[in-house]
């Protein structure tokens, strides 16, 4: 299939087909992710294919197929390159060939079509000039038109006269670098179709783009090889220049890139009522819609930026920068984003104050950005205000999600830079209970106290920050709520005598208040499970110590040596949960197999943790004989027999299993004869699965993590540098043969 676009006709209207043609040249390269490929197109008269089979003699350019409104090869010569040749050949002024593409099988499996609107010019003659300058021409690096006559080169005039579409990048006006070569290469008597005899530059484009007239009829006589010699050597050298020329502007685009540019612009424009211009950071951020958080984390980075001093312009750059995405060409950034993200928005677990004075810098500041570290997890401090009462969260992230206006709880931000309280004191005011401990004021928030005034287990406010923090998870995946011992349940009330001093207002407001979830944790988690619904409740477990005696007072230390030396455990189903679905979980390796009826998806079981051994070997005690199965029953290998790398612990499980749709819900487990649990990120659809590692996202994640797809599964001993491929290039000049 050579076809790449075509113009189809009936009663209804005129479409334009394009046929996956250039999808299918994007998966034929080895690199496409790291090759950067040029397009020549050869247009005009039948001396183009001369000219092809001369230039290209490895590619079967006369190969019998529909031909359509263009064509379009991948030069087999270069499909190993970094900068392999795209070709494209038509004749725009000839009909011949125009809808064949109706003829191709398997027709539905690629091809688009797009009405043409409404509006635009009827005549087929006019609609193929039409969709070559406004869907060909702005992509094309070097324009090689074939003429004889007179009538040949006042065709070439009039199409390169009429508006060409064009590319931007935002605002700005992407300036077309593209090179134009108009080839003689007939063998007609040169005085009677002289270049120079009713042929003129186009107006339009003089000044915007070099034109060269090639003539090469003087050597007709001669083998084509030898004939279009000229021609090879000038299409090399533009080509050379314009990728010079692009790197210069980091307008480099990859194959993948490009495929998605091309394939995304064509849908936008069209059915855009301004179809000629292509807003190509337009179509590279769609999906990645203005986030509010992003709000704050540049008033904290201008922050840092002013106290180093560093000018104004690279502060500008710098962030303009790491908005672009991680997958686009070399050179594109002013960073590594992975370096600078995990610098700036990740940061290590806090401690108590004592445990904090001891172990870490007592200088060390919540919201400091530059001792941070990619193993860092996300917390969040519950504090409440002396004056209301309400909850405040202090938290070393801000979360990608939306928060409630009207929230229960308020989400402290810094807005100044003195307002950065050191990390041993936001603990302080974590477990300052009244009548126990003083309250302490910090700079911009103002005097907090013990959160549990008002949050005294803080179910309801976790559940709440999981959904800002990862909004595209429908539910968490394990809440572990940890309590500090209760009294036995099994306790009988205490009786009290009745009078008007006991049942009066302040003695009945203290007993309620003692009583209450601020100051029971217990009661906290059980009120809190309330507002939770029930699907979700089997996903959340309370680790808490039943004591035979009333709890001792907080500042009770004399109870702690007793209280040590207490028998713990942790309940069984508790470990297996833990151990299946907070350190297993699974991804896709490839993207889901059509077949029958069905899909047939491969991919991966990995493990969250390095000491990915260790954790097997609890597996296999806790759940004998465990292996991963899907919930349909489909078994999928042992769990100690995995593919990973047993010098650094890396752990891969492969896995291959079916589905009847990418929509229907699935679940991959530990499983035995009498127990099943799930892994972690299940129930869930495998079309969500490739939502979540943004299988489409042609131009990167928004996290920077990943830049390809399908993934790279590396284990933890390989090098962490980027892949560098060596490519070799034919020579810019070739040794002349002789005659």
């Amino acid at each position: 299939m050579a076809a790449w676009l075509d113009i189809l006709s009936n009663t209804t209207g005129s479409s334009l087909v394009d046929t996956g043609r250039f999808e299918e040249i994007v998966q034929g390269m080895s690199h496409p992710n790291s090759q950067y490929p040029s397009l020549v197109y050869f247009a005009g008269n039948g001396n183009r294919i001369k000219a092809l089979q001369a230039l290209f003699p490895h590619n079967n350019v006369t190969r019998k197929g529909p031909a359509g409104l263009i064509r379009a090869h991948l030069s087999t010569a270069t499909a190993h390159t970094e900068h392999p040749v795209i070709f494209a050949e038509s004749n725009p002024f000839s009909q011949a060939g125009v809808g064949d593409s109706c003829l191709l099988r398997w027709s539905g499996d690629r091809h688009r079509r797009y009405p043409l609107a409404l509006g635009e010019s009827q005549r087929l003659a006019d609609l193929q000039q039409e969709v070559i300058r406004h869907k060909i021409l702005p992509w094309t690096q070097v324009l090689c038109f074939f003429v004889d006559t007179v009538s040949e080169i006042r065709n070439v005039q009039q199409l390169l006269d009429a508006p060409i579409g064009t590319l931007s990048i935002g605002t700005s006006h992407i300036h077309s670098m593209m090179r134009v070569v108009i080839v003689l290469s007939g063998n007609s008597q040169p005085e009677a179709h002289d270049a120079d005899n009713g042929f003129e530059l186009p107006n339009a484009w003089l000044g915007q783009h070099r034109i060269t007239v090639l003539d090469i009829r003087d050597r007709s006589e001669l083998s084509p090889f030898i004939a279009f010699d000229p021609l090879r050597s000038l299409v090399l050298e533009q080509i050379q220049e314009i990728r010079s020329l692009q790197k210069e502007k980091c307008l480099s685009f990859s194959a993948v890139h490009l495929n998605a540019l091309w394939g995304r612009g064509l849908q936008l424009r069209m059915g855009s009522s301004s179809p000629a211009n292509l807003d190509c950071l337009m179509v590279a951020r769609e999906g990645y819609k203005r986030k509010p958080a992003m709000v704050s984390c540049f008033v904290e980075l201008k922050t840092q930026f002013a106290s180093s001093a560093c000018p104004e312009d690279e502060l500008y750059n710098f962030i303009a920068s790491a908005l672009l995405l991680d997958a686009y060409p070399p050179e594109m950034h002013l960073f590594e984003p992975n370096m600078v993200f995990n610098a700036l928005y990740r940061y290590d677990s806090e401690r108590l104050e004592d445990a904090l004075q001891r172990v870490i810098d007592p200088q060390r500041r919540m919201f400091d950005v530059t001792t941070t570290s990619s193993t860092g997890c996300r917390v969040a401090i519950i504090t409440s205000r002396t004056s209301d009462g309400k909850a405040c969260v202090l938290a070393n992230y801000r979360g990608m999600g939306q928060r409630e206006v009207n929230a229960a709880y308020e989400f402290l931000i810094p807005k100044m830079a003195d307002e950065n309280p050191h990390v041993w004191k936001v603990a302080h005011c974590s477990v300052a209970a009244p009548f126990f401990f003083r309250s302490k004021s910090l700079p911009g928030f103002g005097a907090l106290q013990d959160g549990g005034v008002r949050a005294n287990n803080p179910l309801a406010i976790a559940l709440k920050e999981s959904v800002v923090i990862w909004p595209s998870a429908k539910t968490h995946d394990l809440l572990l709520s940890v309590g500090t011992g209760s009294f036995s349940s099994a306790a009988k009330p205490i009786e009290r005598a009745s009078g008007i001093l006991q049942d009066s207002a302040i003695p009945r407001m203290i007993r309620a208040t003692m009583s209450s979830p601020c100051m029971d944790g217990e009661q906290g988690f059980h009120e809190a499970l309330n507002f939770v619904p029930d699907v979700e409740r089997s996903n959340i477990f309370r680790l808490n110590h039943e004591l035979p005696e009333p709890l001792p007072r907080l500042d009770d230390v004399s109870k702690l040596e007793e209280m040590s030396k207490m028998h713990f455990t942790v309940p069984t189903e508790l470990v297996r949960t833990i151990l299946a679905t907070a350190f297993f979980f699974f991804e896709l390796d490839e993207l889901p197999i059509k077949s029958q009826g069905a899909f047939f998806c491969k991919g991966s079981v990995l493990c969250s943790r390095s000491y990915s051994r260790d954790l097997v070997k609890l597996v296999m005690v806790e759940f004998p004989g465990a292996m991963f199965e899907t919930a349909r029953g489909q078994r999928l290998g042992d769990v100690d027999d995995d593919d990973g790398c047993r010098v650094c612990g890396y752990y891969r499980k492969k896995v291959g299993f079916s589905i009847n749709g990418l929509h229907e819900m699935t679940s991959i487990g530990i499983a035995g004869s009498s127990f099943f649990q799930r892994i972690g990120g299940f129930p869930k659809s495998v079309q969500e699965l490739l939502d979540d590692q943004q299988a489409n996202s042609h131009f990167g994640r928004a996290d920077h993590l990943v830049a390809s797809w399908p993934p790279k599964r590396n284990c933890y001993c390989s090098p962490r540098v980027k892949r560098h491929i060596k490519f070799l290039e034919p020579a810019l000049i070739y040794k002349k043969r002789r005659l």
